[in-house]
């Protein structure tokens, strides 16, 4: 099946996703400049929605290493604070991007709530859906071969990093009520922050969550490094990983005992 095939296949599995999404983009991105505030909401998701898959690409490089070992921590165990690290890297990227809006101005076009929209569909979508429920073997395939289904789906696609691409296209129904929990959350925040008059101490208080969450990461990486807790060579570049699923040893059957005929009396 070629490239684009299996996007519009994707598309029409997953239109009741697209459209809730579609809608959510237009109720977050209309509430700021009406109609002209769509074209800046759009564009918003798309950059994030590219960056996250690339992001996660280049965090399975070896000479990215060691400012992924976070990440590599992540996959390499299951345990709460391998979640909870893995949320507070979601946070940093993403949040990233809420920087940028502010500090560059080819950046300046970003809707600061379809940042924090994004965020929250995607960490609830990773740490919930995948982590949780385990709600299909996609995300499962990625920590198995690593290089393949990043996500999103269509991203694995385009840039041909997903595993079996003929049958293995990811039904996204499960995406639906994280649309609809995280469009009710960013409404909420937005409308909390456009009542405040003193804006200031919401201000530093996203100033000091974000900068105590990147001190968090640099310590942990310093302490990661040091106890030697993942080795560099144990992640190699993408290209020479194996693009296979992984095969299960074969078991071998025990050998019958052979049994003596029993002594003639």
């Amino acid at each position: 099946m070629d490239k684009l095939n299996s996007i519009k296949k994707s598309l029409t599995m997953n239109y009741k996703s697209w459209l809730l999404l579609i809608t959510a983009l237009v109720v977050i991105s209309s509430s700021i400049n009406g109609i002209d505030g769509l074209g800046n909401g759009f564009a918003t998701f798309g950059v994030l929605f590219v960056a996250s898959h690339l992001l996660h690409y280049w965090a399975h490089f070896k000479n990215a290493y060691p400012q992924n070992i976070v990440h590599l921590y992540h996959h390499e165990h299951n345990n709460f604070f391998s979640h909870f690290i893995q949320i507070v890297v979601e946070f940093v990227a993403l949040m990233s991007f809420m920087w940028m809006k502010y500090n560059i101005a080819a950046m300046s076009f970003l809707n600061e709530w379809v940042i924090i929209f994004f965020y929250l569909f995607y960490t609830t979508i990773h740490n919930i859906n995948y982590s949780i429920f385990h709600v299909n073997r996609v995300h499962e395939m990625h920590h198995k071969l690593r290089i393949k289904n990043m996500g999103p789906d269509i991203c694995d696609i385009l840039f041909n990093t997903k595993y079996d691409v003929e049958n293995s296209i990811e039904n996204t129904d499960h995406y639906i009520p994280n649309i609809v929990v995280c469009l009710i959350l960013t409404m909420m925040l937005k409308s909390f922050w456009e009542r405040r008059e003193n804006k200031e101490p919401y201000e530093a208080g996203m100033k000091y969550l974000f900068g105590g969450s990147v001190g968090l990461l640099i310590v942990t990486t310093f302490y990661l490094v040091h106890e030697g807790k993942i080795k560099n060579e144990e992640h190699p570049e993408p290209d020479a990983a194996d693009e296979k699923e992984p095969e299960e040893a074969p078991v071998e059957e025990p050998e019958e005992e052979s049994v003596l005929p029993s002594e003639i009396p």
